[in-house]
């Protein structure tokens, strides 16, 4: 915000005068924050400010520049500025790893069991989506990763430029999409583990099997345990079998601080939602019902 009319500070001003200025100084700014308070129509701003003109006591009017108190996606300039803000976190969505496909179905999810579990997660602990294909675990993924980048960006980002700028900076450095077979064929990606807040593993189960590969993702997972990270995993074994090929050790640690939601319902390819509920919670591994399980 800037002020007209005010006076410029010189060698010979005294502090008396100084005094006397900087208090005229908050009284115009307190006289148009009020006057501000009360404008509720758009009054055209330019650049997302609008000119407020105040009068103090014995003094002539004086102009105020001052943030348009109306500013939303609804007039030019603010939609201008929420437009650059979408395509900022878009281009930042797409850097961290997101696949495509799931990008573009981001404006009208199905509400999968699997999605709603994804769009009420805590973004504590670890997210476990079993199933079989096509029941929408690996968008389910996707989604939590969309909300916690929205998070970096903070509720501001879409008015100020350089908040977008460091929200985007926070965002890439804070997430990580990789595919098991990936993340686990390369004793090099142990960085990785540690390093991102959020990491996603898309295919659980799909890297080889092997002493290594399991030996790498009882690593991550302690990993992640013992740093309290948000961890988001999808995979087509239920619980059992991830017991089987990981051991007590993962799972153990999986369940005491996190949650598994086993996914049913194929996803429509016309935009509809598949069959199958929200599901019953159960304690049961194996069992075939679709559950939300889990607690520390």
């Amino acid at each position: 915000m800037t002020t007209e009319g005010c006076g410029k500070m010189t060698a010979g001003t005294t502090e008396n005068e100084c005094a006397k200025r900087i208090d005229r100084v908050n009284r115009m700014l307190t006289a148009a924050y009020e006057k501000a308070r009360h404008i509720n129509e758009c009054m055209g701003c330019i650049d997302g400010r609008i000119e407020i003109e105040v009068s103090l006591e014995g003094g002539t009017g004086e102009r105020v520049w001052w943030p348009c108190p109306c500013l939303s996606t609804e007039c030019q300039y603010g939609w201008e500025l929420y437009s650059q803000y979408i395509s900022r976190v878009q281009h930042v969505i797409a850097h961290v790893g997101i696949p495509k496909i799931h990008i573009k179905n981001f404006s009208a999810p199905q509400k999968t069991p699997a999605f709603i579990a994804a769009d009420a997660w805590d973004m504590e602990g670890f997210l476990i989506f079993t199933g079989n294909a096509a029941t929408g675990k690996s968008f389910a993924a996707s989604w939590t990763a969309k909300r916690y980048i929205m998070e970096c960006f903070g509720r501001n980002a879409w008015l100020d430029p350089f908040e977008r700028d460091m929200g985007a900076e926070r965002a890439q450095k804070s997430v990580l999409w990789t595919y098991a077979y990936d993340l686990a064929g390369d004793p090099a990606n142990r960085d990785k583990v540690k390093r991102f807040p959020l990491l996603l593993i898309d295919g659980l189960g799909m890297e080889e099997n092997s002493s290594k590969t399991r030996s790498f993702i009882n690593y991550a997972v302690s990993a992640r345990y013992d740093e309290q990270l948000p961890t988001v995993m999808t995979t087509h074994l239920n619980a059992t079998e991830m017991r089987t090929r990981y051991g007590d050790g993962v799972m153990n640690k999986i369940m005491r601080f996190g949650q598994v939601v086993r996914c049913t319902g194929e996803i429509s390819s016309g935009g509809m939602e598949g069959k199958g509920g929200a599901g019953k919670q159960s304690t049961k591994e194996g069992d075939s019902t679709p559950i939300v399980k889990g607690g520390f």
